[in-house]
């Protein structure tokens, strides 16, 4: 294409159409020098060849009535692969057919899915590793994220794919799918849910650099009794190494946390191989300990000696021997992830996931709620960074207004909640507010002044039509009767706005109870609950393996009504899993059919409509 028709790409709007069909696929290409030697062919300088014959040979069908063909091709097969009827096959789910709708208005044509093989479904391709398919509009705009997002290897491969198998080369079945008749249909069956992408992310976030780098600070260190502080230094010295047995008792218990289960292994040469097994290059920096004779207890942190970040924490039991030297009895060290906020999570960030997983619009709840607390009293420094995170929020949203929406967050029980809300509405032009009952201490079933606070907030939202998210769980014992309190003393104060329940039930783990006293109020055609919807934000982490819990969370979505089910992942870019990984754990373990997720896929918020 010419360069002045690429130029104009970026002045064109993106269509509204239920299908996309007939644009030919787009092949993205890497002009780069390699290093070829004399016999070198294309596909061997490339490492083209190797990824083309895995793709065709573990993941590809066969044309109708076309034998497999092996790599030891029989006569009258030129190359690798063999030209037999004109077909096109693909990965399954990797390139969808935008969804066809029941009786739903036009919609923009989705972004290419994550690829998730089921369970039990191992194809040669990591979970992690996005696949473009043939890019309708809606991904020709930002080729270069694409070729970013799914790497250079994997790009050429699919587009040469696509360009043998347009002309006739067919690839050889997948052995397993063709011998295995359970693992074909569980294949179908995660093709065909993989076509079913939400439009809409309703809980996400992003954070600004008032908020960024709160990681709860360790203890100061303590200085320990000369032995104890020479043997800790030693350990540190250590680590890594295989010569640190003579540190540890003989029937010392250490935790070989390289293993997944994070097992106890016992005696002084199983720890010697543990510490073996650690990097080298850490320091050993005890803040409490405890000693009472011929025994000791010493915890602390693991810091890189370079950087000087926290690596793990650790927790010891020392004991005296025979000679009286300090040894090393029990140890147990725990690995310190990455905290999810240490770094800015800007917008752009956000929108580059949405775009790995299709997502074409996500509500973006403002993180200055964390700033709150439980009292009334503030000070101005609060004030003014919860004024300042609400403001680069709102900034960041409208670099991309077609796709973000903005939500003030606050502190309800705070005096200058209400005011902020305002403020948030006329100057920052937020369309809702986002609460954290547990955060911030919020208790809607003992405290008359916290019950009153909260529905001030819920009526001034109300007044300026604002919607309203809630992480309505409380501290402690979240059951019954918090459900029943917010359905008495807080919703009717919002009767004319939609009020979302974050995490489904309103908080992190699953709760029965709340979920049920919901359910049964909509059910009961309780006039309160005219505008309560639900969001999905970790409801399938929250059920933490349980099939049981699965099956009941489905079956109360039924009794809830699909339409007020909202996708969310509450997956940010900074940590934790991606949009597309969650979004592909829900539609596989939560019990709902096609039919089921696909309502819940295509449902819009009535702010956002």
């Amino acid at each position: 294409m010419a360069p002045y028709a690429r130029r104009l790409f970026h002045q064109m709007g993106i269509p509204d159409a239920d299908e996309i069909d007939g644009i030919p696929p787009a092949v993205a290409l890497q002009q780069q020098r390699g290093t070829p030697a004399t016999r070198s062919s294309v596909g061997s300088a490339t490492t083209l060849s190797n990824l083309l014959r895995m793709l065709y040979a573990r993941a590809g069908d066969d044309p109708p009535a076309q034998p497999i063909i092996y790599a030891e091709a029989p006569p009258g097969c030129t190359g690798t692969f063999c030209c037999a009827t004109p077909a096109l096959t693909t990965i399954p789910g990797a390139w969808p057919n935008a969804a066809r709708r029941r009786s739903r208005p036009p919609r923009r044509a989705p972004l290419p899915p994550m690829i998730m093989p089921p369970e039990g479904i191992n194809l040669p391709i990591r979970t992690r590793t996005s696949i473009p398919g043939p890019p309708g509009l809606a991904v020709a705009r930002d080729a270069e994220s694409l070729t970013r997002r799914a790497g250079r290897e994997a790009t050429l491969a699919l587009g040469f794919a696509i360009i043998l198998a347009t002309a006739g080369c067919a690839p050889a079945t997948r052995p397993a799918a063709r011998e295995n008749p359970d693992a074909a249909a569980a294949q179908q069956d995660w093709a065909r849910r993989a076509r079913i992408i939400p439009r809409v992310d309703h809980h996400q976030h992003i954070v600004g650099p008032t908020a960024a780098s709160r990681r709860p600070a360790a203890p100061p260190p303590v200085t320990l009794p000369a032995p104890l502080d020479s043997l800790l230094r030693e350990r540190g010295r250590l680590s890594g190494s295989a010569d640190a047995g003579d540190l540890y008792t003989e029937d010392a218990q250490v935790v070989d946390r390289a293993e997944e289960t994070f097992h106890w292994v016992q005696g002084r040469e199983a720890a010697a191989a543990v510490v073996s097994g650690y990097p080298t290059g850490r320091e050993l920096v005890a803040n409490a300990f405890f000693m009472d004779g011929a025994v000791a207890h010493v915890a602390g942190e693991v810091l890189n000696v370079q950087t000087r970040r926290p690596m793990a924490t650790f927790s010891m039991g020392l004991r005296r021997d025979a000679q009286g030297r300090w040894r090393i009895a029990t140890e147990m060290l725990t690995p310190i992830f990455e905290w999810p906020f240490e770094r800015v999570i800007t917008a752009d960030a956000l929108v580059a996931n949405m775009n790995e997983a299709g997502i074409e619009r996500a509500v973006v709840l403002s993180v200055a709620y964390w700033f709150g607390g439980p009292s009334p009293s503030y000070s101005e420094e609060e004030y003014a960074t919860v004024r300042a995170e609400n403001d680069w929020t709102a900034a960041q949203v409208a670099r991309h207004p077609d796709r973000l929406v903005a939500f003030c967050g606050i502190s309800p029980l705070r005096d200058y909640a209400v005011p902020e809300l305002r403020r948030c509405a006329r100057e920052l032009g937020m369309k809702g507010i986002k609460m954290h009952f547990r955060g911030d201490e919020v208790d809607i079933l003992d405290n008359p002044q916290h019950v009153e606070k909260v529905r001030q907030v819920f009526q001034a939202a109300n007044d300026q039509g604002m919607a309203i998210v809630v992480h309505s769980e409380a501290r402690g014992a979240y059951g019954r009767a918090h459900a029943e309190a917010f359905l008495n003393r807080l919703l009717p104060a919002a009767p004319d706005v939609p009020v979302q329940i974050a995490h489904l039930w309103g908080g992190n783990q699953y709760r029965a109870e709340p979920l049920a006293v919901y359910a049964d109020a909509i059910a009961a055609g309780d006039p309160r609950t005219r505008n309560l919807y639900f969001d999905l934000a970790e409801a399938v982490p929250g059920a933490q393996g349980s099939d049981a819990a699965l099956r009941e969370i489905a079956q109360r979505i039924r009794q809830i009504g699909l339409d007020r089910v909202l996708y969310g992942s509450d997956a940010t870019t900074a940590g934790g899993a991606r949009i597309a990984q969650r979004w592909a754990q829900l539609r596989h373990r939560l019990p709902l059919t096609d039919a089921e997720l696909q309502d819940i896929a295509d449902n819009v918020a009535p702010y956002l409509r």
